[in-house]
């Protein structure tokens, strides 16, 4: 298994020394390793991995002693085209724990989190520190404000597995969890980011169903965010979130339909759920895929309405409307949507000035603005407000965050 970095300033032995690390991090031993050649080797037992899945009491006991795992890491940087990162896995048995797959994957993953930590920590004269204010997260919520009940899912997927890419999707998911923690004070071990190849269909069940099942309690609130690619099913007209592996031609078993995602999140415990999708469904382009041959023009796009919420209110800001496409926004990197609902967060949404942020100030202002936006792009992208478990008037005067810090 392979990645690439097509635009890193680093050179072979800086990518040669963060794989190195980032091996002996994983628990394994570095057996031997050559820096010009850009190879790695190593070895470990399955109880010294970092994270290890399948393993069974019996099977440690029995295969510890003597089983190991091989991993070999080979790091090129040619003169010209894009870096290129590889690692392989193999088992000294068969009946040894752990998944090689899923064991090269996290690697890759978490090396490129060492990378992106690496490089912000590295001067360069060139280098942009905020692009825009929306990127200068607010400062910390004070400790008695904090919402040490809150828990999040934050899924991004920017570059897929056989699909076009979404721009700034991974971009979006990392500053809406700086937002989260500041902003509205959630702690930092209450939200999962799963991003790209890290976002599968199982990944979408492991944490949008069962995670928050395990941890969300009564009095919760729950923030779901999504930035991707979304599908319409070419005969309900049913929409999908597209995972990483998502396949359009297949939607009902590679795909996440947005229908079983309220009915999840009615079902938790929880005092109050937002939910924010900035993606689309109409196939036209944009945030949004269709199977090949299908024809996305007349098709009519069956937004579920929310369950009912007994006791609990939930609000949905989607990017917008059925028929239209929910585009970026290139000059701010982001996601269109993202980057007003974003800023609407920072208080550009409170209308009134009283330092509070209603769903309702949030809607007109996202609104307007991506409006006005768009239609200078050349489209039309209309958000909407979709809410259930109190009267409209009451979820529109509901407050989302609290500026008098």
């Amino acid at each position: 298994m392979s990645t690439g970095f097509p635009s890193l300033k680093l050179s072979q032995q800086e990518l040669f020394d963060l794989a190195s690390q980032e091996l002996k991090e994983e628990g394994f031993d570095v057996l031997e390793s050559n820096p010009s050649e850009g190879v790695i080797l190593g070895s470990v037992t399955p109880n010294r991995l970092r994270n290890i899945e399948g393993a069974s009491a019996d099977t440690l006991v029995r295969n510890i002693a003597t089983g190991l795992l091989f991993v070999r890491v080979d790091v090129q940087k040619p003169d010209q085209g894009e870096s290129l990162v590889s690692v392989n896995v193999k088992k000294s048995s068969s009946v040894l724990p752990g998944d090689p797959y899923a064991l090269q994957r996290d690697f890759l993953y978490n090396y490129k989190l060492r990378i992106e930590k690496y490089l912000a920590g590295k001067p360069t004269e060139s280098k942009k520190q905020i692009l825009d204010p929306v990127d200068q997260l607010p400062p910390p919520i004070p400790g008695p404000k904090r919402r040490t009940n809150g828990y999040a899912v934050l899924i991004g997927v920017e570059t897929y597995r056989d699909l076009p890419k979404v721009d700034f999707a991974s971009r979006d998911v990392e500053t809406m969890k700086g937002y989260l923690i500041n902003a509205l004070g959630y702690p930092e071990d209450h939200i999962m980011v799963r991003t790209n190849e890290r976002a599968t269909r199982s990944d979408f069940e492991s944490y949008l169903e069962r995670w928050l099942e395990n941890n969300v309690e009564k009095g919760s609130e729950v923030f779901v965010y999504y930035s991707g690619h979304g599908s319409p099913h070419p005969k309900s007209g049913q929409p999908f979130l597209v995972p990483f592996d998502g396949d359009p031609q297949y939607l009902d078993k590679t795909a996440y339909p947005v229908e079983r995602l309220y009915q999840t999140l009615a079902k938790l415990p929880a005092e109050r759920v937002v939910v924010v999708l900035d993606s689309c469904f109409s196939g036209a382009g944009g945030r949004s895929i269709v199977a090949k041959g299908s024809r996305p023009v007349g098709l009519t796009i069956e937004n579920p309405s929310l369950p009912a919420m007994a006791g609990k209110k939930m609000v949905v800001f989607s990017a917008s409307q059925n028929n239209q496409i929910s585009s970026a926004f290139p000059e701010k990197q982001h996601g269109l949507f993202t980057y007003f609902f974003l800023k609407g967060f920072q208080g550009s949404a409170d209308k009134d000035s009283n330092g509070m942020v209603s769903v309702g100030e949030l809607q007109d202002y996202v609104r307007t603005e991506v409006q006005r936006q768009s239609r200078k792009m050349n489209s039309e992208q209309t958000p909407q407000v979709t809410t259930a478990g109190a009267t409209q008037a009451e979820m529109l005067n509901m407050s989302i965050i609290d500026l008098t810090q």
